[in-house]
């Protein structure tokens, strides 16, 4: 840092609301300083074309500021070593002798200037849209990252090339790659891949919705300018379809934030906004982005309000004083009484991180690895065609909803993942003797409500009665619930994937349940939180089912999360003789 104050940058305040900085980047060689200057000016000027600009988005990383930059005046500003190495790989080389125009908000904001900073970002979306282009810049020269970017065009070639055919598990094999025609898992690129997929910026959740605002989109790794931004994507999106190896896309161990569905979810909601031209309202935002992460947890709101549609129906003013609990109750407060709509309480989930946040508000700021298989809900209609029935009660905290009490939870197993985390025949006597354990817990039961047989009940409990690929799971299911059962390393071919569709299927959709006996003699899946005693509860309007808890005070209710139960799914709890409708509190 510094030592000579007096050679420090000192920022001019900017005198108008619409007021930004544009950072001009001075040329230079790899090694040498950088170096630039600040102009002044208005996205009015930038809207009459008087100004022009990209837009750098990156990960900001550590916040130390330990790089110098060089202005102009001989003065001296401090930057991340993140925005430093962006910089870098940005400007033109000295021969060029050609300045390159950067809005980069770690250099163009004081960011010492806590009304300043609300204010930027009050105008972020449009500083955003208005740029000639944004570049998302993932990070330096490293692990073989231009490599890397030429086998992700080699692997989508090779995969679209087998569009077709079904999924071979010698894909999934890391010693039978050969056979197929592509390279040894020794060979570097693989790795390579690996690590630029696994790059932080895109659970960031600046950096997510800097990469949806304006048309004009190129990615950088280091110097490599990627023009087809949807190729890292892609390659997410064949894994997820098992076209490519799994290989690339680790679990929660190696990837605890689910980086490849913030990529898989980009890639979706790029396509809606610049192909489908789909506006998106602020609910629908926090949903598809709960997955990515902020330091601050109100940048979880702050940083889409420039993407939403119907931000000014919400009156939100950026104010980073504001206790998180205070403004995401505002938000879910105003979702659910504009929308009368219940969608918003799949994003609740447990645990969470913020204190004081009523049980139905969701923690934006916390995410679970892989939620989102659980919250898909689209077969399901469980309330029939009834009518959502909100009331929301700002001042207690509180949330009223139609619905009713269905039956009462009175055994819980213990949790299914473990038993689903990947396709490998060592796994299987364990599974063997937990599978049985849940196949007593069925036969206990007695006589299903709904007459099925027993395994078949567990079979489609266990996947919410839902593929991978979210469709109704058919009756071809069974044989892959029995291939499963008994994998082996003899098994064939046919066998294993059979296998592999079953237990992906399972995961995806029950990765954070466990199974439910309840007091009506149907059995459930549900969340891993959930307490014998528990209440399923249907509330009007919704596809889902729920979990509620009796709360302190008399005739209040805690809201535990969404639940699968078979047999009730497909709005059977209207038709029941014990069926009647109340409003149920949650707090």
């Amino acid at each position: 840092m510094a030592t000579d104050d007096r050679q420090e940058y000192r920022f001019e305040r900017l005198t108008q609301e619409n007021s930004i900085r544009v950072l001009y980047l001075f040329p230079g060689e790899r090694d040498d300083p950088l170096s630039g200057r600040l102009f002044p000016t208005t996205l009015e000027a930038v809207s009459n074309n008087l100004v022009s600009y990209e837009a750098l988005s990156y990960e900001w990383g550590s916040p130390n500021k330990t790089c110098p930059f060089r202005l102009g005046t001989g003065r001296t500003i401090w930057i991340t070593e993140s925005l430093h190495d962006a910089l870098r790989d940005l400007r033109y080389d000295r021969k060029s002798n050609k300045l390159r125009a950067i809005w980069a908000d770690g250099i163009c904001i004081n960011q010492g200037d806590t009304q300043e900073v609300e204010q930027q970002v009050a105008i972020m979306g449009e500083v955003y849209r208005k740029a000639v282009r944004v570049v998302t810049y993932t990070g330096p020269e490293r692990d073989g990252s231009s490599m890397a970017i030429e086998f992700a065009r080699y692997l989508f070639n090779y995969a679209i090339s087998r569009r077709g055919e079904n999924s071979d598990p010698r894909l999934h094999s890391t010693d039978q790659l050969e056979e197929l025609g592509l390279p040894p898992i020794s060979d570097p690129r693989w790795p390579a891949l690996r690590t630029l997929l696994l790059r932080g910026w895109a659970s960031r959740c600046w950096c997510a919705h800097e990469f949806l605002l304006n048309r004009n989109l190129i990615l950088m790794a280091g110097r490599v300018e990627l023009h087809e931004w949807n190729l890292l994507p892609n390659i997410v999106e064949l894994v997820f379809a098992r076209r490519l190896p799994i290989y690339l896309l680790p679990g929660p161990v190696v990837d605890p934030y689910g980086l490849a569905e913030c990529l898989a979810n980009l890639n979706q909601m790029r396509e809606w906004i610049w192909v489908d031209e789909r506006p998106f309202d602020l609910g629908t935002l926090l949903q598809f982005s709960h997955s990515f992460r902020a330091t601050n947890p109100r940048d979880k709101v702050y940083s889409i309000l420039g993407l939403a549609h119907d931000r000014q129906d919400f009156s939100l003013r950026i104010d980073y004083d504001r206790p998180v609990a205070s403004l995401y109750t505002k938000v879910a407060s105003r979702i659910f009484y504009k929308t009368q709509n219940l969608s918003l309480l799949d994003d609740v989930l447990f645990p969470k991180s913020v204190p004081e946040l009523p049980s139905w508000v969701p923690d934006w700021s916390t995410c679970e690895y892989g939620y989102a298989g659980v919250a898909e809900d689209e077969i399901y209609s469980a309330a029939g065609s009834t009518f959502c029935k909100i009331r929301v009660h700002p001042s207690e905290n509180r949330l009223e909803v139609a619905g009713s009490l269905v039956a009462r939870l009175t055994n819980i197993s213990s949790p299914i993942l473990p038993h689903y985390r990947r396709t490998d025949p060592v796994d299987t006597p364990a599974r063997q003797r937990w599978l049985k354990e849940q196949q007593e817990f069925v036969n206990q039961l007695g006589s299903y409500p709904t007459g099925e047989d027993p395994t078949d009940v567990l079979w489609r409990t266990l996947l919410g009665n839902l593929t991978a690929h979210h469709q109704v799971a058919g009756n071809n299911y069974r044989a892959y619930y029995d291939a499963h059962f008994r994998l082996g390393h003899d098994s064939s071919a046919k066998e294993r994937r059979s296998a592999m569709t079953f237990i992906d299927s399972v995961r995806r959709k029950s990765r954070s349940r466990r199974l439910a006996a309840l007091s009506s003699r149907h059995l459930g899946a549900v969340p891993l939180v959930a307490r014998e005693g528990d209440y399923i509860c249907m509330f009007h309007g919704a596809r889902q089912l729920f979990v509620v808890r009796e709360a302190a005070q008399r005739g209040q209710f805690e809201f535990v999360g969404s639940a699968y139960v078979h047999g009730l799914m497909d709005g059977e709890v209207l038709d029941a003789s014990w069926y009647r409708e109340e409003m149920i509190s949650l707090v």
